[in-house]
Parts: structure tokens; sequence; C-alpha cells
């Protein structure tokens, strides 16, 4: 039976700048369809759309993930069941989720895109901020200097 091997620090980094930017490319995709959806079609039938697409797609990969074969030859493939804590967040994000897919699409029909999206890409720097002062992760001068040029582009796009 083939082992998995452990990620490198390098090689999680690698895989995580590589799965980020496939959800950049595809998050930009859904920006772009959003503003155009904002100015044709009714907001909340698009975003009750969304949603359920989103929902289809989640319960069919729950399903998958309840038939997968297990871990070890002696452990017994269990389904997958919602705990209330995972119920809980679920809840809490996807209010969340909506009231800001909500307010972008709003913002998207008042303003031009190549405004409102690199404003609304700045929301990158909350998370940022919370792993340095929750999660305690170090943050080298780089990273700094990165974050502060990303102020700065945000300054020089709104000039």
């Amino acid at each position: 039976m083939e082992q998995r091997r452990a990620f490198t620090a390098r090689q999680g980094i690698l895989a995580g700048i590589a799965i980020g930017t496939g959800a950049a490319v595809a998050h930009a995709i859904s920006m772009t369809v959003g503003k155009l959806a904002c100015t044709a079609v009714p907001r909340l039938e698009y975003i009750f759309l969304s949603y359920l697409m989103l929902t289809v797609w989640s319960l069919l990969l729950m399903v998958r993930k309840g038939q997968a074969a297990p871990a070890a030859p002696s452990a017994p493939a269990r389904p997958h069941r919602i705990r209330n804590l995972e119920l809980g967040f679920g809840i809490f994000v996807g209010v969340l989720n909506f009231v800001g897919y909500l307010l972008i699409l709003e913002a998207f029909s008042k303003g031009p895109l190549s405004v409102v999206q690199p404003v609304f890409a700045m929301a990158f720097l909350i998370p940022t901020g919370l792993a340095f002062l929750v999660f305690r992760e170090k943050f080298g001068p780089w990273r700094v200097a990165a974050l502060t040029a990303s102020l700065l582009s945000l300054w020089l796009i709104l000039a």
C-alpha cells in the first residue's frame, strides 16, 4: 500500500500558491460575471441560483466523500455527518457570504469594475492581519513590504 509522504514546508507553500492562484482565477471570473449580471438580471434571483449551484456541488462532494475508501484497511468507511459546530459555522459564513455578495453586486451596479474589484480584493488584508494577530504567523520584512505595496497599489488605482 502506498503511503502518502508529508509535505515539506516549501511544498506546502507551493501547493498553497497553486491552489490560491486557481481560486483567484475562479473568483475573478465570478466577479466579472457578477458585474454583468447585476445590470442584466435581478440580483436576488442571481444570488439564489449561484448559491443553489454551490449547494448542489457541496452535497455531491459530501456524498462522494462519505463513500470514499477507508484510510486504513482495518478502518470502516463512515458516512459524513454534519455536527452542530459545522452547522453553526456554515450558517454564519453563509449569511456573511450572502450579505457580502449582495453588497458587491450593489457596488458593481454603482461603480466601474476597474475600481470596485481592486477595493474588494483588498479584503485579503483582513485575514492577513488576523493571521498575524490571532494565529501568530510570522511576518518578515518582505511580507510587510508586499502588504505595503498592495495598499499603495490601491491608492494609485483610486487616485
